[in-house]
């Protein structure tokens, strides 16, 4: 966990002043604290939901196409955007209000060991992934919601996912800056 004082009860985002980002923190959230400064994760419960972000400097320019055509052609060049363990069922680059990303739909395959495939995706967990590259960095946020939870519930992943943005916004005080955190609880 990455809270530091009582004053960060009131915070409702959580963001990179360094890597520009930024997205919504439920108020239940645990942070999980890394020792790599370009890596995020965090779970909720009222969400049933696990996010981690992960952001890479694109030293080689390489944009949405170069990444999405490395993965039909199983480049190893990007090895690091891809979880093999997952069932994937699409990917595509897409656009929203104001950036293109990829677009992964997948998920995890355990059940698929003890359940035939219809079963296996029905108690399974859906997962997305979304590629940007914004800032001179690759940014791979992956949101993985309980499976039944989103069946029920779609417009929480929604609301999670759209919550993303690829900028940070320095006067807000409502964000929590993961930059200058320590490893303490989140107080009530």
């Amino acid at each position: 966990e990455v809270f530091s004082s009582k004053k960060d009860r009131m915070k409702t985002e959580v963001g990179s002043r360094i890597f520009k980002w930024s997205m919504h923190l439920p108020d239940d959230a645990v942070i999980y604290k890394s020792d790599k400064a370009n890596y995020f994760s965090m779970y909720t419960e009222s969400y049933k939901s696990n996010v981690s972000l992960e952001v890479i400097k694109n030293e080689h320019n390489y944009t949405l196409e170069d990444i999405l055509y490395s993965k039909q052609m199983n480049n190893q060049d990007f090895y690091n955007y891809w979880y093999f363990s997952q069932k994937e069922f699409s990917f595509n680059i897409e656009q929203d209000e104001n950036n293109r990303y990829i677009r992964i739909v997948k998920m995890d395959p355990y059940y698929d060991y003890y359940l035939v495939d219809g079963a296996a995706e029905e108690f399974s967990s859906y997962i997305e992934n979304r590629i940007y590259i914004n800032n001179d960095y690759i940014y791979n946020l992956e949101i993985n919601m309980d499976g039944k939870y989103y069946r029920k519930n779609p417009e929480m992943f929604q609301k999670l996912v759209s919550s993303f943005t690829l900028s940070y916004d320095e006067d807000n005080p409502y964000i929590k800056e993961l930059s200058d955190s320590v490893s303490e609880p989140r107080e009530s």
